[in-house]
């Protein structure tokens, strides 16, 4: 659980500006997973604003990153919608 929490505050912090990409560094998880699903994290929420197909292509690029790190890590990728 102690690596959700982790990944949880990075996520936050990285989609608010408060870290860089090559700070998110968790012992445990793969970096091209992290990164891939850090940076179209990242993507969603600074189109969560816009309307229309760019939005519904980052949420839908969003959940596939989440996806596909649960299946390369087996760890589910945390919520951060109510903290961002």
């Amino acid at each position: 659980m102690e690596v959700r929490s982790t990944l949880k505050r990075y996520a936050i912090e990285y989609t608010t500006g408060k870290r860089s990409l090559s700070e998110c560094a968790v012992p445990g998880v793969r970096w091209s997973s992290l990164r891939r699903v850090l940076v179209t994290t990242k993507k969603y929420y600074d189109a969560k604003g816009g309307q229309g197909l760019f939005k519904s292509s980052s949420l839908l690029e969003k959940k596939r990153a989440e996806s596909r790190f649960w299946l390369e890590t087996g760890i589910r990728w945390p919520d951060i919608s109510s903290e961002v």
